[in-house]
This record gives C-alpha cells, structure tokens and sequence, in this order.
C-alpha cells in the first residue's frame, strides 16, 4: 500500500509539472482554458458576467448581463446569449481567433471571429467586441475591449 501510494503521488507530481510547463505561446494550450470577464466594470451594464470555456475541440459562450436604465433607453434591459462550437479555435500567441456562427436575414449561415489577445503571463485575454452576437443597434454592440481573466 506504501509503495502505491508513493508511487500515485510521484506520477501525479509529474503530470502536475507536464502540465505546468505548457507555454502560453503553444497553439494547444488555450484548449481546456475558462475564461471569465465581469460586464458591470464597462457602462453598458450594472452587473453581468461573460465566460469562454475552450475545449478540446471547440469551445463554449455564455453572456448573461442587466442593466436597470439608460439615458437613450429607460426601463431595464437584459442580454442573455449562449453558444456552444464545435470547431478549430485559431491560437497563435498572443492572438485567439475565435469562429463565432449567426445566421443573416435570409437564413444564410456567416461566420465572424472575435479577435482576443492574450497577455504575456496568459492570465488575461482582451477581445475587441463580439461581432455578430447581437443584432445592429443592440446594447452589446457598446462594449468594446473586454477584459476576461483565467
């Protein structure tokens, strides 16, 4: 039983130091990531929360964000948006170019990306915006340069 236990303890020592010793700058290493960004630091929302889960092969969005007033829009306003992919995520540190999906007016099926940059201790990533998630005119529109940690 000793000897089992040492030796468990051992072959988890090195997994834990394989794993640890990933660089940020290999292309397979964004996968199995979350990424979680708080939405009530910008103006657009009071409280909110947006998380990139990268898999494997893939990865998984949630936005689920409120706002109780705006001066151009009184009245509450929720933001409420899920996706999951299925599908090659382009890393090249320290850029992620995340395929987002969104079908047009006529039903077509077009494809944006949401460009992330990852910084040089891979503990944050920056995306511009998320192209496509809503519609024209939408209050996600307004949010720019969101900020996700791991």
């Amino acid at each position: 039983m000793k000897k089992l236990l040492t030796f468990a303890l051992a072959l988890s020592a090195t997994l834990l130091t394989l794993v640890s010793c990933s660089e940020i700058t290999d292309s397979g290493w964004i996968k199995n990531t979350r990424w979680k960004a708080d939405l009530s630091v910008y103006d657009v929302y009071d409280t909110g929360e947006a998380i990139i889960s990268f898999r494997m092969n893939g990865y998984r969005f949630k936005l689920d964000a409120s706002k109780e007033d705006r001066p151009d829009n009184p009245g509450y306003i929720k933001s409420y948006s899920e996706a999951t992919y299925i599908g090659e995520v382009f890393y090249e540190y320290p850029t992620v170019k995340i395929p987002y999906l969104q079908k047009d007016k006529e039903g077509n099926e077009v494809t944006y990306y949401w460009i992330g940059t990852v910084s040089e201790d891979g503990r944050q990533m920056v995306i511009d915006k998320f192209d496509g998630l809503m519609q024209p005119g939408s209050v996600i529109e307004d949010l720019h340069d969101i900020v996700f940690t791991r």
